[in-house]
């Protein structure tokens, strides 16, 4: 079966999550995307923000990269967003090894400013961030972002978010935000 490598860097970090939605993924390993840096500004129908990347010289989005199998993308497609704001894109990123990879990534096409993420979806991408080992600068520099708590306790994606962090066993990341 053909594979597709793909470059997460948001809350698919987690593989937990990933492995949720698209079963059969092969982790390949840590990766950074140059001359870009994260940002949570891309515009959600839940009134949050969401990550996506944006050119920054001499900085990097660091991540993950998986290989996915082709018959997965529409699962993948549907949990990334392309239908809310995401567009697939190929990238080019610097493996751990070296070297550099053509890989697809997701950008977000719809962006506003000040308007946080949730606590949730910021704990997912720790949490990610931290199961990966990413870089340990990095990790604090996503804790450092601002974030408001969602106010619908049953949120769909909040709940099932939680739950995603229970199973990794990452469900203190969410407590260790608000200090």
């Amino acid at each position: 079966m053909t594979t597709i490598r793909y470059f997460t860097y948001g809350p698919n970090l987690l593989r937990e999550r990933l492995l949720a939605c698209c079963p059969g993924v092969v982790h390949v390993g840590r990766a950074a995307l140059p001359d870009n840096r994260l940002v949570f500004d891309k515009a959600s129908a839940d009134g949050s923000s969401k990550c996506a990347f944006e050119s920054a010289e001499g900085e990097a989005v660091h991540g993950v990269l998986w290989d996915v199998p082709e018959d997965r993308f529409p699962a993948l497609n549907l949990a990334e967003g392309t239908d809310d704001g995401y567009k697939r894109c190929m990238v080019e990123v610097v493996p751990e090894g070296g070297g550099v990879v053509e890989v697809l990534a997701y950008r977000a096409l719809r962006r506003w400013v000040d308007v946080p993420p949730y606590d949730w979806y910021l704990a997912l991408v720790v949490a990610g961030a931290q199961q990966q080992g990413l870089p340990q600068a990095y990790i604090e520099r996503l804790r450092a972002t601002p974030f408001v708590a969602d106010d619908d306790l049953h949120r769909a994606e909040r709940v099932a978010a939680l739950a995603l962090l229970q199973q990794a066993g990452m469900a203190n990341v969410l407590a260790s935000l608000a200090r």
